[in-house]
């Protein structure tokens, strides 16, 4: 064919039924400019041109050069797409046509043995040179059988260890009246069989944008119109330039826990829109309250080793939890560690600081420390210390000073009756584990064993309660997903009815993602850790407490945000011991102490519903 005569839209072929061409071949004088069909086949001839005179650059490049189209990508999200093996970029489609080029020019520079799953429309385009595999969207019978084809080729590629990409909606993003917003349509489940067959890894790709508001009241009236318009879209990009955001690699692995196809395809599809909101370098703008809680006043000098030293060699053997090379764990009242008080204080101020918290003050201690217990890690070579908790006995502390003594009573208020029903239990909280040791597992392990050997010696205690603080550094929408979350799989409603936050969180707004499809496919806390980690800054996810206290199946109770610890967001947790299995038991008390634990509540586990 002529490149100089070339079209890809000719109105006359775009039906096989003999009354719609002959309407579309009539109304082709008030159709071509209004789909400025004429500028697509300019783009298409130039397209054309620079194949013949450079067939070695990709259909894709030269695509985005004939429309005038760059993309923006960084480093750190190509190097997301594996180098080898199989791989299965799954990705939005705002645009339904430059988004195509883009995904297949961006593979191409990682992957060459890359094919793109496209719509089949796209076979009329001369020059594709067998870079796609097709399929067709629209749902006809016919197109249900040569689907068939373009699934099988899919299924091949992966297994020979290739790379795909695919728009797993079928269709262009369009605006719906429910929602209100232009977004893709549910993602088709038949790629889920493929995934899991050939273990290809999943990468979600989002491009941030959408088509003119013509197009979206078009697609209203009737979806054909939608795709008459694609070449007027497609032509309206030229010269732009298109933003795309890769997800982190998911293992095909991690999608067999789901129940079904669709719940799977509704992560992935969370997975790749969860991208709108990634953290983005900027400046950070602090409120009066929040500089002070990040700067504050000066952090005070430590505390003298030789001090710390000399009250640990004072305390009772049996202040001595536990145990591990140079670490040694401790229980102690305030009364009898006055200087590691201080030194507790003054390391839990530097640690919350760090992340977004922290009281602004020189150390960090309250009225409640002088009747708590401190359990602390200690480090024998280096004379400092790890990391510590606060622990409230509620059976010393209830009789002499009520609720009030409590220091959860400042967050949460609770009906007497809860309470009565807890005791004797102990508060956890004020938790940390210091800079310097937070990448160690061992960390966080022995101040929970250490917490383990204190409820053997007091075996009463098989209730846990307290606060778990979500830092107000997490993004809005972070927080949100963990609060949807947990009420949805981990709130006590009869338990949760006795207890009222006194500055209850309010907001439960998922942004662009589908309440719905968010519900109904993410099944454990550690897919909403994923979709996180995605938008998260240093890819964080979940807090490592609220992960661990959950693994001993907490109940939720209620959400409060702190404004004395600038607005973070606490969860009250309510942990019963007699629930949880002897395995983990035996991991934080010893077989031993576990044994003990057990046939000490003997008769009050035999009665538990």
């Amino acid at each position: 064919m002529n490149p100089s005569q070339a079209k890809v839209i000719d109105f006359r072929e775009l039906s096989s039924n003999r009354l719609v061409r002959a309407f579309l071949g009539c109304a082709q004088w008030i159709l071509e400019p209004l789909l400025r069909t004429h500028k697509t086949n300019v783009t298409y001839r130039k397209l054309l041109e620079l194949r013949k005179e450079d067939p070695a650059i990709s259909f894709y490049d030269h695509g985005l050069e004939a429309l005038g189209v760059v993309y923006d990508i960084s480093e750190k999200d190509l190097s997301r797409i594996p180098s080898e093996g199989p791989v299965f970029l799954l990705a939005n489609h705002p645009y339904g046509g430059v988004d195509g080029l883009v995904l297949g020019s961006l593979l191409d520079r990682i992957r060459p043995d890359s094919r793109l799953l496209a719509n089949s429309l796209l076979d009329r385009i001369d020059h594709m040179g067998g870079r796609c595999f097709y399929v067709n969207p629209f749902g006809t019978p016919d197109a249900t059988r040569g689907n068939f084809k373009g699934l099988k080729q899919t299924l091949k590629w992966l297994r020979e260890g290739h790379a795909m990409a695919t728009f797993p909606s079928g269709t262009v993003s369009h605006l719906k009246w429910g929602s209100k917003r232009v977004t893709d349509p549910l993602w088709a489940e038949n790629l889920v069989p493929i995934i899991l067959k050939t273990g290809a890894t999943i990468v979600p790709v989002y491009f941030p944008g959408r088509n003119s508001d013509i197009f979206q009241l078009a697609g209203l009236i009737h979806p054909f119109l939608r795709t008459l318009m694609l070449p007027r879209e497609m032509v309206n990009a030229a010269q732009r330039r298109v933003e795309v955001r890769i997800g982190n690699p998911i293992s095909a692995k991690r999608l067999q826990h789901f129940g079904n196809n669709r719940e799977v395809m509704d992560f992935l599809r969370l997975r790749t829109y969860i991208l709108q909101n990634r953290e983005v370098a900027k400046k950070t703008k602090f409120t009066s309250d929040a500089r002070k809680a990040h700067s504050g006043e000066p952090i005070v000098d430590p505390q003298p080793p030789e001090l710390l030293i000399q009250e640990i060699e004072s305390l009772k053997k049996s202040a001595l939890l536990l145990e591990h090379g140079p670490f040694a764990v401790y229980a102690a009242q305030a009364n009898d560690i006055p200087n590691i008080l201080l030194e507790i204080g003054r390391l839990r101020e530097i640690t919350f600081r760090a992340v977004g918290e922290g009281t602004g003050t020189p150390r960090d201690l309250d009225k409640f420390d002088d009747d708590y217990w401190h359990l602390f890690v200690w480090n024998r070579e280096e004379y400092e210390l790890l990391g510590a908790y606060r622990l409230g006995l509620t059976n010393e502390i209830l009789p002499v000073k009520g609720k009030r003594g409590l220091y959860t009573s400042t967050l949460f208020r609770f009906k007497t009756k809860l309470i009565q029903s807890l005791d004797p239990a102990i508060e956890l909280g004020r938790s940390f584990v210091v800079e310097k040791y937070q990448r160690k597992p061992l960390s966080l392990g022995l101040l929970w064993k250490g917490i383990g050997q204190f409820v053997v010696q007091h075996p009463d205690h098989c209730h846990l309660f307290g606060p778990v603080s979500i830092s107000n550094d997490y993004k809005g929408l972070s927080k949100n997903l963990m609060v949807t979350y947990l009420r949805e799989h981990a709130l006590d409603p009869v338990l949760a009815s006795k207890v009222k936050a006194r500055h209850p969180t309010r907001s439960r707004n998922l942004g662009s993602l589908d309440r719905r499809s968010f519900k109904r496919s993410v099944r454990d806390i550690e897919d909403v850790s994923a979709l996180i980690s995605e938008i998260e800054r240093e890819e964080r996810g979940v807090p490592v407490l609220l992960r661990q206290y959950l693994k001993l199946n907490a109940t939720m109770l209620s959400f409060n945000v702190d404004p004395a610890f600038n607005d973070s967001l606490d969860g009250l947790i309510l942990i019963d011991l007699r629930r949880t299995s002897m395995k983990t038991l035996e991991r934080y008390m010893g077989k031993d102490g576990a044994e003990r634990f057990y046939e000490h509540h003997r008769q009050s586990i035999s009665s538990l519903p």
